[in-house]
This record gives structure tokens, sequence and C-alpha cells, in this order.
């Protein structure tokens, strides 16, 4: 901008010169004509002319130079008052070009990292795919060694693999001609599974499809450790639970037809209106009194379908049965110790050689009740005596005897 300022104003100043050298003055055009009678007169007028264009010139000449100096000082002083602007302007273009080249330095970066991770992603896709494979190895040590392998893929960071794990072990759960130290690797896979994908997963799945996720039939699942676990609604039915260990486990309504749950440990359990029809909770064919008994404890099953179920030889103990259907129940040989069966159907029920101690049966149907053999508290005898339907049930001479002096007492007929 002051450059324009200088040579415009130089460019004027020519311009004046030029208009002065060439063109004639008005004061000269009147005297460029001597009067001839004054010839003296003239010439001095037109050296007077002369003075006065060269007084003209001069100043013009100081007033360009003027001029010039202005310019000259009005362009110093524009750098020296806007050299901080300059400054600045300066590192902005360089903080621009480092900015652009850290972008592009990042951009590069970035493709690279997603490169590797679509490396990876591949290689871990490859290797997932390589232990699936091991798994239906007919060669058992390929498949311990693919099943420990899956653990790998139950870490965080592996998030998207866990449903699959879940149901690839799931699959194999449920073959018959399982290895039994395969079996077992499998179910402390299934253990895990269950603890960081199945339990989060539930609370989110509608009823529909947790009975899909949640179909455990046919499994060989011997041992496992259900603990703090809403399995509801489960299909456990055929399952083989032996010597499973249910704590504090939510099995409302659950599936458990034919299960084997020999051995298997109770307590805390929730197993109302669940069908256990034929269920089997001891291996009473062949085991002796000293072996391993099913423990129930502390649960219940209020209202569930136990017909046919064997309890042999199992302890129960502050359990509640109320409302259930027991009819053809084995609990043979059983100990049972604070169990409530109040408006319970034990039409049929077995209770040979049973110790039973404060178990109360209130408005239970007891018709071909089979006791012999069993041995009572009073508590429990008064209970089976205010009972009715006592008189259609079979028992030991003397427990017969026994009870119908506990109804004189009782003031009953």
């Amino acid at each position: 901008m002051t450059n324009d300022y200088f040579h415009r104003s130089v460019l004027l100043a020519n311009v004046l010169i030029s208009l002065v050298l060439f063109q004639p003055l008005p004061g000269l055009t009147q005297t460029a004509t001597p009067s001839p009678s004054s010839p003296q007169l003239a010439a001095e007028r037109e050296q007077l002319e002369n003075q006065k264009l060269k007084q003209e010139i001069e100043k013009l000449e100081q007033e360009t130079v003027k001029i010039e100096k202005e310019a000259a000082n009005l362009d110093q002083n524009f750098w020296e008052e806007n050299s901080a602007l300059v400054t600045t302007i300066a590192s902005l273009a360089n903080a621009v070009t480092a900015i652009v080249a850290i972008v592009g330095a990042f951009v590069t970066i970035g493709r690279q990292l997603t490169e590797i991770r679509r490396e990876k992603n591949q290689q871990l896709d490859q290797r997932f795919t390589s232990i699936v494979e091991r798994l239906g190895s007919e060669q058992s040590e390929l498949k311990a060694s693919a099943t420990v392998s899956l653990l790998t893929f139950l870490e965080p960071g592996y998030e998207k693999y866990w449903e699959q794990v879940y149901l690839i072990v799931l699959a194999n759960l449920k073959l018959d001609n399982q290895d039994a130290t395969i079996n077992r690797l499998l179910v402390q896979v299934f253990e895990q599974v269950i603890d960081i994908y199945l339990k989060p997963e539930l609370t989110r799945l509608t009823e529909t499809e947790r009975k899909f996720q949640l179909d455990l039939s046919g499994c060989y699942i011997n041992g496992i450790t259900l603990a703090n676990l809403s399995l509801i609604p489960a299909n456990l039915s055929e399952a083989h639970l032996e010597r499973a260990v249910l704590r504090q486990t939510q099995l409302i309504g659950a599936r458990l037809q034919k299960a084997n749950l020999t051995y298997s440990y109770l307590d805390n359990v929730n197993l109302d209106q669940a069908n256990l029809k034929e269920a089997v909770f001891s291996d009473y064919h062949n085991r002796s009194k000293s072996d391993p008994k099913t423990l129930i404890i502390n649960s219940s099953l209020n209202q569930a379908n136990l017909i046919s179920v064997q309890l042999k030889r199992s302890t129960v103990e502050n359990t509640t049965f109320q409302g259930a259907r027991l009819q053809e129940i084995h609990l043979d040989g059983a100990i049972l110790r604070g169990v409530s069966f109040v408006r319970g159907n034990l039409n049929t029920a077995f209770f040979k050689g049973a110790i039973l101690e404060r178990v109360d049966f209130a408005e239970a149907d007891l018709q071909r009740a089979k006791f012999q053999g069993a041995v009572f508290d009073d508590l429990t005898l008064e209970s089976i005596a205010r009972n009715p339907s006592w008189t259609k049930a079979e028992f030991d001479d003397d427990i017969t005897q026994r009870l119908k002096d506990k109804m004189q007492i009782l003031g009953q007929s």
C-alpha cells in the first residue's frame, strides 16, 4: 500500500512538470507578442516570466524530493510498526506447516495401526477356527489342548468370541462319548463362560431368548458348580449333573425330567414349580451306605413335580415341598430333618428305613405311602397323627399303635 502511494505521488509531480514546461502559461500568452512601442519592456517581462518558471520548477523538484522522503519514511515506519505482526504471520506459517506435517504423520500412523489391527484380527480368527477344528479331532491330546486354549478367548479384549465359546462348549458337552478328562476340562471352561458371559447376558434377554440360551438338556456337566445364578427357565432335562454343586441357584420352573443329580449338593436352591419327574438324586442300585449322599439343604421345591424321583439314602434338611407332586417318590433310607410336605401329594411314596425328624405332613395325601422300617421323632409322629389320611398308609405295627395313642391324646377319634 505504501509503495503504491509513493508511485502515484511521483507520477503526479511529473505530470505537473510536463504541464508547466510544455503548456503556455496565461501570463506568457499575453506577453508573448511584444508591443512594437516598448521592446525593452517586453524583454524584461520575458526574463521575469523565465525566473518565475524556474522557481516553479525548483519548487516542484523540492516537493518531489520531500514526497520521496515521506514515502520512504512511511515504508520504514510501516515495517517497524508491524514487525510483530510480520513475525506472528511467519510463526503461524511455520506452525501451519508443522501441523500439516503432524496431521500427515498421524494419518499415516492411523492407516498403519488399522492395517495391524486387521491383520491381528485375521490371525485371531484363524487361531480360533483352528481350535474349533481341533475340538473335533479324534485324538484326545489335540482335543484337550484345544479345550484349554479356549480359556484364552475368555479374557478381556476377546468379548466378540465369548458367545461363540459358550455355544461351542455347550455343543461339545452334549456329546455322550466324551473322554472323562476332556469332559472335566470342558466343564471348567463352561463355568468360566457362564460367569463372564452368560450371567450378564441373561439380564437383557427376553424369555424366549433365555429359553434358547438355557437349553442345557442332555449335557454332561458332572461336577459343575452353578452358584449365584438365575437359570429361569432352564431346560436341564436328562442332564448329567452328578456331584454338581448348586448354591443359591434360581431354577424356578426348570425342566429336570430324568436328570441325574447323584451325589449333588443343593444349597439355597429355588426349584419351585420345577419338573423333576423321574430325576435321580442317588445311585441307589450300586452304592453302599458309606458312599457319599445327595445333600439338599435350605432349599425350596414348592409345587414342584417330583413324581417317581429317586432320593434314596439322600439327606434333606430345612427344605420345603409344600404343594409338591410327590407320587411314588423314593426316599428309602433318606435322612429328613426340618422338612415340610404340607399339602404335598405323597400317594404311594416310599419312606422305608428313612429317618424323619421334625417333618411336617400337615394336609398331605399319605394314601398308600410306605413307612416300614422308618424312624420317627415325636414331632413327626404328632404331625402324621393330625393327618386323617395316615390310616390309609403303611406303618410297622408299633408305629401304628403309637399313632393311635397320639390321636387319643390329641382328642381325635
